[in-house]
């Protein structure tokens, strides 16, 4: 394959993809979610160029069996070599089945990811990182209220019970491909937070 992942970019809608740094400062964007449940946003501080592909939940994508997708997510290139993936997703609150369906979405994002990977021409991500942006933490009491009524969930054996995925920082993408998971709790009031992805 031929050219550069520079000249690749006029293949893509503009609406959606936005390059954000390529200086020696750091630079910043904007993860958001404008939802009926709930306004919530995201600064994102990067120290290297980003590719950032937006509102890609809302884009149909009928080639992978995984309908559900995170919100956005963000290419990150590295000065040395290879690029590492950012995957946001935003939640007013997050309880044991929201965070079953928020994973759902971060596996439907990171294919997603790996099939505009492949237009601009790289190869696996060096690493993958998801984010997830939350109000309410509702975890802890799920996972008690569970324990108790002895509920019958069907988690995937992969995963694991809800909670114990959620606290340990580790989640798992693919029979390829585990993530670090990064909790962005956010300003109960406003919706707002704020993360350094360094």
């Amino acid at each position: 394959m031929t050219g550069s992942f520079p000249d690749r970019l006029i293949y893509f809608n503009n609406e959606f993809l936005h390059l954000v740094g390529g200086s020696n400062l750091p630079a910043e964007f904007t993860v958001e979610e404008n939802s009926q449940q709930g306004q919530a946003r995201i600064q994102v501080q990067v120290h290297n160029p980003c590719l950032c592909f937006h509102r890609i939940d809302q884009r149909k994508f009928e080639y992978v069996k995984e309908k559900r997708c995170a919100d956005s997510v963000v290419m990150e290139i590295l000065p040395t070599h290879g690029w590492r993936l950012h995957i946001f997703e935003l939640k007013k609150r997050v309880g044991h089945k929201e965070w079953l369906h928020i994973v759902q979405q971060f596996q439907g994002a990171f294919l997603r990811a790996l099939a505009l990977a492949g237009i601009l021409g790289f190869g696996d991500p060096v690493s993958t990182t998801c984010y997830t942006g939350f109000r309410q933490d509702a975890m802890q009491s799920s996972a008690t209220a569970d324990t108790v009524l002895l509920k019958p969930l069907a988690y995937s054996p992969s995963q694991g019970h809800p909670y114990y995925s959620w606290t340990s920082g580790r989640l798992h993408l693919a029979d390829f491909a585990w993530a670090k998971h990064v909790k962005v709790p956010l300003n109960v009031s406003t919706g707002d937070g704020y993360i350094d992805v360094s």
